[in-house]
């Protein structure tokens, strides 16, 4: 994957902005925005930030995409719901991967959620 530059895209498509009953479903407009910018490699020439706990690069801006939708925390009206949140699932991954570290190289494991505290 490095040698070919490989790029991974991991999407949203279902729910954001909080549990069911707050959140909402992300538009399917700005999906196929998000998918179009991918396979026209617009998202090449944006900026990134770091998921502060899942390490993921989340891009900065994306042509037709508000940028909060582009932001898990933002769209989150309570900080400390989203936080809980995103730890609790950090954790069950964490968890679960426990089943898999002796195939793991450290890179590998190094790329794993860190819980926010």
């Amino acid at each position: 994957m490095e040698s070919d530059d490989v790029k991974i895209w991991m999407i949203n498509t279902g729910w954001t902005g909080g549990g069911f009953g707050v959140g909402e479903r992300i538009q399917r407009k700005y999906t196929r925005a998000i998918i179009t910018a991918i396979l026209e490699q617009k998202l090449n020439y944006v900026g990134y930030r770091t998921h502060s706990i899942y390490g993921t690069q989340i891009p900065l801006t994306c042509s037709q995409v508000p940028s909060q939708i582009l932001s898990p925390r933002e769209m989150w009206k309570d900080d400390v719901a989203f936080y809980k949140q995103a730890n609790e699932l950090a954790q069950q991954f964490i968890e679960n991967f426990k089943n898999f570290e002796s195939y793991a190289t450290e890179e590998i494991l190094a790329g794993g959620p860190k819980l926010k505290v």
